[in-house]
């Protein structure tokens, strides 16, 4: 008898991953561009089983890849706090009625688990932030963020 798969189902069109890692955010301005910075540096090490996305948004299409994954890492720059923060994500009970092409992690997880069924486990890195404005590099404290999330990530692949 062939042993029996825990992985989840996957949706037409999408890239099956172990994990899934989006960093969303805007390079162009500052300390908001850390989150796909630390995606793509995560795309770079090309393992198996881990997807790597850079997003300026949150958007629905991302649900196929989500429903085909075992772990969700969500990656974003903030304005609070000093360190980086590793926290557990959670579907929001439901998804906003609107479908704009913006959505929370939250929000993104409850519209997986609407469309597909499931909605994988969730984390969220959040590297602070400093400095947001049109066209400068990462600020000294997102620099330093940026590696600390690249390491709870790989202690996570």
């Amino acid at each position: 008898m062939p042993p029996v798969t825990t992985s989840p189902p996957v949706p037409l069109g999408a890239v099956p991953s172990r994990v899934l890692v989006i960093g969303c955010g805007n390079t162009l301005f500052g300390d908001d561009g850390v989150g796909p910075l630390v995606a793509e540096r995560i795309g770079d090490w090309c393992r198996p089983g881990v997807l790597a996305l850079a997003v300026h948004q949150l958007t629905p299409e991302l649900t196929a890849d989500l429903a085909a994954t075992e772990l969700f890492i969500f990656v974003d720059a903030s304005v609070r706090g000093e360190t980086v923060e590793c926290v557990p994500l959670g579907a929001n009970d439901a998804p906003d009625n609107t479908l704009d092409h913006a959505l929370t992690p939250g929000a993104l997880l409850a519209l997986c688990r609407s469309a597909f069924g499931r909605a994988p486990p969730a984390l969220a890195v959040l590297v602070p932030g400093e400095d947001f404005t049109l066209g400068h590099a990462l600020s000294k404290r997102a620099q330093s963020g940026f590696e600390r999330a690249v390491e709870l990530i790989a202690q996570r692949l």
